[in-house]
């Protein structure tokens, strides 16, 4: 709160794309947002490496219309899959992954 480029007070950059993972804990829907909605949401920092293209859980242009109505759960890594659970047990709505 108190570092002026961490910041979450409003007006603050945001990311363009966030996850949305619902609002009913264990969800399995969920899907990509584009808009700039002004809700909190959780950051997880993540080391890509080297990721094949054909990788379903990648974002392309190709895909992108299809994550934006829906992602499938089970085609993530575990870690986004323990991210979007612990986001839904903290009561949250979005995340992000960096």
């Amino acid at each position: 709160d108190h570092h002026s480029l961490c910041s979450s007070r409003p007006g603050r950059l945001r990311p363009t794309r966030l996850l949305d993972v619902g609002t009913q804990k264990g969800s399995a829907r969920i899907r990509l947002r584009t808009d700039h909605s002004r809700e909190p949401y959780l950051a997880l920092s993540h080391c890509w490496g080297d990721v094949p293209a054909d990788t379903p859980w990648k974002l392309t242009m190709s895909n992108l219309p299809r994550f934006l109505e829906r992602i499938d759960i089970q085609t993530l890594p575990l870690t986004f899959r323990h991210a979007v659970a612990l986001t839904q047990d903290l009561g949250q709505r979005y995340f992000w992954i960096d």
